[in-house]
């Protein structure tokens, strides 16, 4: 009489095995209840229990409640269904569950987005200090490995997509193939932006899932070694982020990193001359660690594959702890400020000439642009004048060319020296983005710069398409589309009476490069750019905040001079103390301080 009953009773108990085994092995269980309660239920499937009315209690996640057991067999395949006891558990997953996964990718995503609403540009700064937490929720909360990769992976390419949304303003005629595509080709570049950011967010994230974290600040021993999150995923995320994966030689390049949010934040960001840009960055992912760690300590059972701490009091004092370090950054930062201002060196005045015209973009004239931006040097006072990139178009290695003895005789006249970019060709036929400098005595300044890093495919061919077949139907954008080579040397020039340290464009976002020069000898810093590629002046604004990051780090003066603006000139404490506004014909001037010292960011960081 009771046979059937028997039968389904068994197959009960063995769902009921699968089901608490295959959460144990993504770590879901946490604790001693799942197992326990598991085993009850399994012990309460008497031959005359109906199917239908059999429950058991498990740890999804959230914290315990009574589930139906038909639940459990509904188990995603990727979550170990087939390693269960027996091979026997049915593993498939309902539309429900479908739908919760695309729910999480898409909420990650929104997530994501918001975070980078601290960028420059939006000016939210204080997202930054939580916008990471839910980030660790995504990673914490998923059951795999695979899962919290999906989920970290769209929440750094929404970041990415956000962040650098002004990659879609691209002016028509930087296009690759013609202005009436120009929509593709803005289109491919952010989305191969968003896919690279989005791939390290997800390594990230996998490698936090697959270590076993606790939430405190020291390892744990018991039943295995436990990593502390609160020190591991800050050294993590910048070790990938600044430097690993964001590095040239990975393709990759570090624009959107966290701590450029703060470039506003005077106070703060002073500790960069000890720790730099990186340190900032690394201090705002450990703010929202241990956030996150005191959430899931007061508020037990919201994560798994991490342990709490012993004790809520714990979690507070942690928090403490963090709170007092950030207090006493800005002390430091106030202090520091105090004393720049009062400090009066050695001064250089210099002059930034934005002439809001550009020979691509503008279709304009060499003859035109030089015309322009000698009026605007005729309007400065005696001193440094810094022209923009690719504003002189002849080549520098023949000095005798009437049109630089001209531009000599008129630095001359009116007191000046000047910086200009410009193109240069060795004699071996290698071309060179170069920054070049004229002196009031009549000179050329040696030696000439020439731009250390090219940006791939824009300035520079990789060389597997400059000797392939590519080559013929590739070029790149660079003035008379001509494959642009590295220099290798930060060439400080002797300038003005001061030490100059040239840099071209995006490398002002190299923390390295920038070191190099003011370990050769530089005294101010200057970046001559050309922003007329987007008809956005985001790309300017952000730039700027990179400008910020290190004249703190270095406590050298950066001067940034575009061709269409912003452009500004910033105090070696990081304060803008002149700027231009965009799209507009311009020239701004101050006495900005030189200084020979060495900072230790600079001495340790390269």
């Amino acid at each position: 009489m009771n046979k059937p009953n028997e039968s389904v009773g068994k197959f009960l108990q063995i769902g009921a095995r699968h089901a608490v085994a295959s959460d144990t092995y993504e770590g879901v269980s946490g604790s001693a209840c799942c197992a326990n309660e598991a085993a009850t239920a399994s012990a309460q499937a008497a031959p005359n229990t109906n199917a239908s009315a059999l429950t058991t209690e498990g740890c999804c996640g959230g914290g315990c409640g009574s589930t139906p057991l038909t639940k459990y067999l509904q188990i995603d395949r990727s979550a170990g269904a087939s390693g269960a006891a027996g091979g026997n558990a049915v593993a498939f997953e309902t539309p429900q569950k479908t739908n919760e996964k695309i729910f999480a990718l898409c909420l990650s995503a929104v997530f994501g987005a918001v975070l980078a609403l601290s960028a420059p540009g939006f000016e939210q700064s204080y997202i930054a200090w939580v916008g990471l937490i839910p980030f660790l929720f995504a990673t914490f909360t998923s059951r795999t490995v695979l899962q919290a990769f999906n989920r970290a992976f769209a929440f750094g390419a929404a970041y990415t997509l956000t962040y650098g949304h002004w990659l879609l303003s691209l002016n028509p005629a930087w296009s690759w193939i013609s202005p009436d595509y120009i929509g593709l080709t803005a289109a491919f570049w952010w989305i191969v932006c968003a896919l690279h950011q989005g791939t390290v967010f997800g390594v990230i994230a996998a490698i936090l899932r697959k270590l076993p974290m606790s939430s405190g600040w020291f390892p744990e021993f018991e039943k295995g070694i436990k990593i502390p999150i609160i020190v591991a995923f800050p050294l993590l995320w910048v070790l990938m982020l600044n430097k690993v994966a964001n590095c040239p030689a990975t393709l990759g390049f570090p624009w959107t990193m966290l701590e450029y949010s703060q470039y506003r934040n005077l106070e703060l960001i002073q500790a960069a001359k000890f720790v730099g840009g990186i340190g900032i960055g690394a201090l705002i992912v450990l703010v929202n660690t241990v956030l996150f760690s005191t959430i899931i300590n007061l508020f037990p059972r919201t994560s798994h594959g991490i342990t709490s701490m012993r004790s809520p009091f714990a979690a507070i004092m942690s928090l403490s702890w963090v709170v007092l370090i950030v207090l006493g950054l800005l002390r430091y930062g106030q202090t520091s400020l105090h004393e720049t201002a009062l400090h009066s060196p050695r001064t250089l005045p210099v002059t930034l000439l934005q002439g809001n015209l550009s020979g691509k973009a503008d279709g304009a004239r060499p003859v035109d642009i030089i015309s322009r931006y000698l009026s605007l040097a005729a309007q400065a006072p005696p001193g440094l004048c810094v022209w923009t990139e690719w504003v002189l178009p002849i080549n520098l290695a023949r000095p005798s060319d009437d049109t630089i003895k001209g531009l000599l005789t008129l630095a001359q006249m009116q007191k000046q020296s000047w910086l200009l970019g410009a193109l240069e060709k060795d004699k071996s036929g290698n071309t060179y983005n170069a920054v070049c400098g004229m002196t009031d005595s009549c000179e050329m300044a040696r030696p000439v710069y020439r731009k250390r890093f090219l940006v791939p495919f824009l300035e520079h061919l990789p060389e597997w398409v400059s000797k392939g077949p590519l080559r013929s139907v590739v070029s790149t954008l660079a003035p008379g589309e001509v494959d642009l080579q590295p220099g290798t040397s930060p060439n400080v020039m002797n300038i003005a009476e001061a030490n100059i340290g040239s840099l071209i464009c995006l490398e002002v976002v190299q923390p390295e490069l920038v070191n190099d020069s003011v370990r050769d000898g530089a005294e101010v810093l200057v970046d001559l750019s050309n922003t007329s590629w987007y008809d956005s002046p985001l790309p300017g604004r952000q730039m700027i905040a990179f400008s910020v990051l290190r004249a703190v780090e270095t406590s050298r003066a950066v001067l940034f001079s575009t061709t269409v603006g912003p452009s500004s000139i910033i105090h070696p404490n990081g304060k803008i103390v002149a700027e231009t506004k965009p799209r507009t014909t311009a020239i701004v001037n101050k006495r900005v301080p030189l200084n020979s010292e060495i900072t230790p960011f600079v001495r340790w960081f390269r």
